[in-house]
């Protein structure tokens, strides 16, 4: 069984590596505002440096910019008008999709946070 997935723009346990060039590299998985998980890494003289590199390089990582970004806090309803306005559906599809969503997923689920 594999590690359990992270929380979007959170980070995993702190790992370090002693560089053949003297210096320490901190890194940890980070779970990118994509959805994917990376490995980030920052280097220092010592491990406290390093660590704090690491650490001020993390929340510096956004997604994408812009008025109306959906991010981890967002509410689901957000996110449903979001995906609904970025689609060419006809005019019959994308009503039976509002449909949907107003009386099923809305009630339900709209007010949560991503």
């Amino acid at each position: 069984m594999g590690r359990p997935p992270l929380p979007v723009g959170t980070f995993g346990k702190i790992g370090f590596l002693l560089l053949p060039s003297g210096e320490i590299q901190a890194r940890a998985r980070f779970r990118d505002f994509d959805g994917r998980t990376r490995l980030v890494s920052k280097t220092g003289v010592s491990r406290a440096a390093a660590e704090r590199a690491l650490k001020t390089e993390l929340p510096a990582r956004r997604g994408p910019g812009g008025a109306g970004v959906i991010t981890a806090s967002s509410r689901v309803s957000a996110l449903v008008e979001a995906w609904l306005a970025h689609h060419g559906w006809s005019t019959g599809t994308e009503r039976t999709y509002r449909s949907v969503i107003r009386t099923s997923v809305l009630p339900a689920f709209g007010q949560l946070t991503l």
